[in-house]
């Protein structure tokens, strides 16, 4: 009876190291097919984007290189605060904060429209975050009841792999649709968000690849520009504190340049100016969380 259960443990032990390998090897897999179809790759860069709608459910993920070390990636990641760093450089966040407390760390996202909003004008979203970090692999989850336009089970979860001295990056973002979100969804995607499209492409009628429109497109743009708010901070991380941010809105606007047909919201210059002010009131309000007292 002992040498069965030993071999019974043995089994249940080989089951979870595979469970645990597999999505490893799936991510390592998709390294190797960025890199070796740069040339061929639409987007001019290890970049893949997809998305799915399957009943209520939409989701987008993006899979990318970072050309930095894990280390340095990985470091970035596990730190709430440097999230808002990198999350404000998105059109529609207005603001980003974080909340400590006894049951853990909450990151506070404010969404809005492409133009210039204060936090009290989003829409405040509050995200769970957790972290974890082994020497070669992280995952962060953010997790969040609702959302902008009455979704629902908003979550963002993200896979970092070293790999080759770089940093494999997997983008997931997912959430619900409601009546209510449709609604105001198709509304959107009726007037203002009627000429968007997405990264990733499906038959039409005829079989001819079109690219996707919809919400797969508007979840599309959302994943690719968080991402590469993350490339353009993690390339910046070594400038001075009053170098960084101007860096980091230019460099965000000129890399969504390159996908001018999804991405393109504002002239630049309104752009930076909208983000100069946004990123002001980021620091006043994560002030005020952090000295509570100190205000009257």
């Amino acid at each position: 009876m002992r040498y069965s259960r030993y071999f019974v443990l043995c089994v249940v032990l080989a089951w979870a190291v595979a469970a645990l390998a597999a999505p490893i090897d799936e991510l390592r897999a998709h390294y190797r097919e960025l890199t070796e179809n740069v040339a061929t790759n639409p987007f001019g860069m290890p970049l893949g984007v997809q998305s799915s709608e399957q009943g209520d459910k939409v989701s987008a993920e993006v899979y990318g290189v970072v050309d930095q070390a894990f280390s340095v990636v990985a470091e970035i990641l596990g730190d709430a605060r440097a999230w808002c760093g990198f999350m404000l450089l998105s059109v529609n966040v207005k603001s980003c904060a974080l909340e400590t407390g006894a049951a853990g760390s909450a990151l506070v996202l404010y969404i809005g429209r492409k133009d210039y909003q204060t936090p009290q004008q989003a829409y405040e979203m509050r995200y769970v975050f957790r972290s974890t970090r082994d020497a070669q692999h992280a995952e962060i989850y953010l997790d969040a009841d609702g959302g902008p336009l009455g979704t629902r089970d908003n979550h963002i979860h993200l896979d970092a792999l070293a790999v080759d001295g770089r940093t494999l990056v997997h983008f997931t973002s997912s959430m619900r649709l409601g009546t209510v979100s449709r609604m105001a969804t198709a509304t959107y995607l009726a007037t203002l968000g009627s000429g968007k499209i997405g990264f990733s492409s499906m038959p039409d009628a005829s079989g001819k690849p079109v690219p996707v429109k919809g919400v797969q497109a508007m979840i599309e743009r959302n994943v690719v520009r968080y991402f590469l708010a993350l490339q353009i901070y993690v390339d910046t991380r070594a400038l001075t504190e009053s170098e960084r941010f101007e860096q980091q809105i230019n460099r965000w606007f000129d890399y969504t340049e390159r996908f001018h047909a999804q991405l393109y919201e504002l002239p630049k210059a309104e752009y930076l100016a909208n983000k100069r002010r946004e990123r002001d009131n980021q620091v006043a309000l994560q002030r005020r969380l952090d000295n509570p007292k100190a205000q009257p």
